[in-house]
């Protein structure tokens, strides 16, 4: 299915387009047909991708549209909307911690209950489990609720859980072994119960207030537990799921120049920030130190807290409340205006071995007390 001709803009430029219409725009037919009718398509596969400033955007790294998809013996190139805002259709950046998402775009709507399940309603309402014991779970056909012991009192017989009466499933999860993530020097994963969502949109054009996120119909995978840094991966459904259309129709595999490359393993952010003079003596006695995937918890001895190229004792370790930010904790107060390195050699690694040669030291400088 074409899709005509789409303006396709990055994120950070599509809030000032409300009323000046889309950038760069040519004149984009109706769009929105799907078409139900043969096969269905991959039209588009997007991951997130890191850009120089340090955000996060959706990139295309494979498109199937032939009215934008111009790429050459190099995978260069995705058509002129594409190019007017500098994306050449190779994701070389592509975050690998847990903020990665990768959307993979149909031309027709996918039938629900191949892809997704959800929490049939039970008698008490909610889901507390005094008063569902046997809470069950159902494909998108609610008519696998009606045999629930749970509903019977309640007349809740063939409904999936909807306390807010939405209309729509509280609390649906992606079926497991649909998509399977390739990538050098670590074990092909598969995605399990929960590891992303559907987004049944119909909606090829872009929303404006949604960017590139709001593209469907989609599939969208987010990984439990990232990606190795600094490798090559690609993406392709799993050889035994069950994927299919409205009409029952498998979907095709997911074409092999689908290919991405992910970040080098980098600190993305540190507090006190990389280079901050005057920093308050109550502001050095927990250290933060976020990088851009899964640190692998036996490489923390190998990252050292030093003033004037000494060792200065403190405890390294992973946060609680998320895996991708290391803690430094000086065991003694720190001297006041003091100049202070972290060091982050090559020998600290993802979980998966992943590392990179060239990291800068971080500095900061105390203030006066």
């Amino acid at each position: 299915m074409r899709i005509g001709r789409v303006c396709l803009v990055r994120p950070s430029i599509l809030a000032g387009s409300l009323a000046a219409g889309l950038i760069g725009c040519s004149a984009p037919a109706s769009n929105t047909d799907l078409r139900p009718e043969g096969p269905p398509e991959v039209l588009q596969v997007f991951a997130t991708e890191r850009a120089a400033s340090g955000n996060a955007t959706l990139g295309l790294y494979y498109s199937a549209n032939k009215d934008y998809d111009k790429v050459d013996a190099n995978k260069n190139g995705c058509g002129d909307e594409y190019e007017a805002n500098e994306d050449d259709c190779v994701v070389d950046h592509a975050v690998a911690d847990l903020s990665q998402e990768f959307r993979i775009v149909f031309d027709e709507l996918l039938n629900g209950a191949s892809v997704e399940q959800f929490v049939c309603a039970c008698a008490g309402g909610g889901e507390m489990v005094a008063n569902c014991p046997n809470m069950m779970t159902a494909t998108l056909d609610p008519a696998q609720c009606q045999d629930n012991p749970n509903t019977a009192d309640l007349n809740e017989s063939g409904r999936w859980l909807d306390d807010n009466n939405d209309g729509m499933p509280d609390d649906a999860k992606l079926l497991p072994g649909l998509v399977t993530v390739t990538c050098e020097n670590m074990p092909a994963y598969t995605t399990d119960l929960d590891d992303g969502f559907y987004n049944p949109s119909g909606n090829q054009l872009i929303p404006v207030a949604q960017g590139l996120g709001g593209l469907g119909p989609a599939l969208v995978i987010q990984l439990p537990a990232g990606l190795r840094t600094d490798t090559g991966c690609s993406l392709a459904f799993a050889a035994d799921s069950k994927i299919v259309d409205k009409e029952g129709i498998k979907v095709p595999s997911i074409p092999t120049t689908a290919t991405f490359h992910t970040e080098p393993l980098a600190v993305l952010v540190a507090a006190p920030a990389d280079k901050a003079k005057n920093v308050p003596l109550k502001a050095t006695k927990t250290i933060s130190v976020t990088f851009d995937a899964l640190v692998d918890p036996a490489t923390l001895a190998n990252i050292k807290l030093q003033a004037g190229g000494v060792d200065v004792p403190a405890t390294v370790a992973l946060s609680k409340a998320d895996p991708e930010i290391v803690t430094i904790t000086p065991t003694a107060a720190l001297a006041a205006t003091t100049k202070y390195t972290i060091k982050v050699p090559d020998d600290v690694k993802d979980i998966y071995g992943g590392s990179s040669t060239g990291k800068p030291d971080l500095t900061f400088t105390t203030g006066a007390m």
